[in-house]
């Protein structure tokens, strides 16, 4: 199969080739250290994945409002059900349900519940700059869905700091899962 560096195809399999390029400033090719990073998550490990994975395939072809909107959908994902799990230890199913579909935003959950909990718990809080990353990908996630931002009107750097503060969210619920599952 023969395509350009920004191929669309999603590949599924278990090979995956990396071509390094050197860190720093220069014309290529050049020598230099080249920094990988790789995170392996089972597919039936996390609800999230595949929102985070389209996320990051979507910013690979530019296209950065769905990106933004499937980076916040996936670190949504990940923190409602652990907040609910910890509800439903003290209230019935069914309002903890009514509380989570209808009056808890991920706004309120992100800004008040899990601070709280994560306090209770004695668990390492979710830094300011990451939470401030988060709110802005939130609200430019309700300005895509709610009056059609297209992709041009968002700039590459704001679409990285989404992008990242996603990133770090879905880590970090997946830092604090064990926590809040057994304490």
């Amino acid at each position: 199969e023969w395509h350009s560096n920004a191929s669309h195809h999603r590949y599924i399999g278990t090979v995956v080739s990396l071509f390094g390029v050197p860190l720093g400033e220069g014309k290529l090719p050049r020598v230099g250290t080249v920094a990988i990073s790789a995170n392996w998550i089972h597919r039936e490990e996390s609800n999230a994945w595949p929102y985070l994975v389209s996320a990051i395939e979507s910013v690979a072809t530019q296209d950065y409002s769905p990106a933004l909107v499937y980076a916040q959908s996936a670190v949504e994902i990940s923190l409602m059900p652990l907040i609910a799990k910890r509800f439903e230890r003290y209230a019935s199913r069914q309002r903890v349900i009514d509380l989570m579909s209808g009056d808890l935003t991920y706004g309120h959950a992100l800004n008040v519940v899990l601070p709280f909990m994560c306090g209770e718990l004695g668990i390492r809080l979710l830094p300011n700059e990451i939470r401030g990353s988060l709110n802005k990908l939130r609200k430019r996630r309700n300005e895509i869905l709610h009056q059609g931002v297209k992709s041009q009107e968002i700039a590459e750097k704001e679409a990285m700091e989404g992008m990242t503060a996603a990133a770090f969210g879905f880590e970090y619920a997946r830092y604090i899962t064990p926590r809040f599952e057994s304490a």
